[in-house]
């Protein structure tokens, strides 16, 4: 009996409770109300693998199979918490210190604010992460004030520059003045340095400079 996904905590609990009731998959399908089975293993195997929506499985599923409302919900918020793990330990280990340039808001296609984000974006070496923070902050106030200098204070078409975002670390960033003094620092998820577009209802990542 094939099975599908097995690292997720939702699909290791239906895919026991199928073994256990000797339930091929296709018969599942036919249990959860799906006049075609092809399409019904898609959104199944989709939400095991997710644990979010098709709504009416987290709903259909505990009765077909046996199983408490509680612990199918149980398994479906741990894949989901799994998933949010994963994509910030993947987020952590390709972020890179940066600064992103902050500007006054501009009215225009999202698409072309997409491509033109590398512009606001300023990558640092990895060595800055081995400096002490006051010494990032000087460091980076220097990168600040010529930036500012050479592009007379305006990026294109984002307008006039207000400020600095430095992300220090992937936890931790610092707002920082045009002339590179320290407005305020926090604790904050890197801004994105490449924004996402969506395209067939898929997000996808545009620009050519990646920091997370």
């Amino acid at each position: 009996m094939a099975r599908t996904n097995p690292q997720t905590p939702l699909a290791n609990l239906v895919n026991s409770r199928l073994s256990d009731l000797g339930i091929s998959r296709v018969e599942l399908m036919h249990r959860l109300g799906y006049a075609n089975p092809a399409r019904g293993l898609r959104r199944f195997d989709k939400f095991i693998a997710t644990g979010r929506n098709p709504s009416h499985l987290l709903r259909a599923l505990p009765n077909v199979l046996g199983l408490a409302t509680t612990k199918v919900e149980a398994a479906a918020d741990a894949t989901r918490q799994q998933i949010v793990d994963a994509e910030e330990a993947a987020a952590r280990e390709r972020f890179r210190p940066h600064i992103l340039a902050l500007t006054q808001g501009v009215r225009c296609p999202f698409f072309i604010q997409a491509v033109a984000w590398n512009q606001k974006v300023m990558r640092l070496p990895n060595e800055i992460a081995r400096l002490s923070s006051s010494r990032q902050v000087r460091q980076v106030a220097g990168i600040v004030r010529a930036h500012f200098r050479e592009h007379q204070g305006r990026l294109g078409s984002w307008g006039s520059i207000t400020g600095y975002h430095l992300q220090r670390t992937f936890d931790h960033a610092v707002l920082l003045n045009v002339d590179g003094t320290v407005r305020e620092g926090f604790h904050r998820r890197p801004e994105p340095p490449a924004p996402e577009i969506q395209i067939r209802g898929k997000r996808v990542s545009v620009g050519a400079f990646m920091a997370i």
